[in-house]
C-alpha cells in the first residue's frame, strides 16, 4: 500500500476517532482539521512551517478582531480562513499547486475551532497531542509496511 493511501486512511480514521470522542464527551476537544493537517504534513514535511505560521497568524488576527471589533460567528470564521489562506499563499507563492490550495484554509479552521471551543487551551493542547500522535503512528506504519 502506498504512503498516500495510508495517509488518506489515517486522516479518515482520525476524523472517526474525533467524532467518537465528541459523541462520548458532548463537545469537541480536538479540531476536526487536525487529522487532515497531520496527513498532509506527513506527505509534504516542508508544509509544517507554513501550517504553523498560518495558524498563529490567523489565531492572532482573529483574536484581535474578536476582542477589538466584536467579530463573531461567520465573520470570524471567514477572517480566520482568509488570513490563513493569505499566509499560505505568501509563503508558498513561487510553488503554488493544488495541494497547497486545498490545505490553505485548514490552519484557519484549526484556529477557529480553538477559539470557539469551551476550553480553548485544552483544545489547543489536545489538538497538538492528537497531531503528534497521528503523525508518529503514520510514520511508524509506513516504515513498518515498507521495510
Amino acid at each position: 500500500m502506498s504512503a498516500e493511501a495510508l495517509a488518506y486512511l489515517s486522516s479518515v480514521a482520525g476524523i472517526v476517532v474525533i467524532w467518537c470522542i465528541y459523541e462520548w464527551l458532548g463537545y469537541k476537544i480536538v479540531s476536526v482539521s487536525v487529522p487532515l493537517i497531520a496527513s498532509y504534513a506527513f506527505l509534504v514535511p516542508d508544509s509544517l512551517y507554513t501550517i504553523t505560521v498560518s495558524f498563529l497568524a490567523a489565531f492572532v488576527a482573529g483574536e484581535v478582531a474578536y476582542r477589538r471589533f466584536l467579530f463573531y460567528g461567520m465573520r470570524l470564521f471567514l477572517l480566520y480562513s482568509v488570513v490563513s489562506s493569505l499566509i499560505v499563499f505568501l509563503i508558498n507563492y513561487p510553488r503554488i499547486d493544488v495541494g497547497i490550495l486545498l490545505i490553505s484554509t485548514l490552519p484557519g479552521l484549526l484556529a477557529y475551532d480553538v477559539h470557539s471551543s469551551q476550553r480553548r487551551y485544552t483544545t489547543l493542547f489536545l489538538s497538538a497531542i492528537f497531531f503528534t500522535t497521528q503523525l508518529s503512528l503514520l510514520c511508524i506504519l509506513v516504515n513498518f509496511l515498507e521495510g
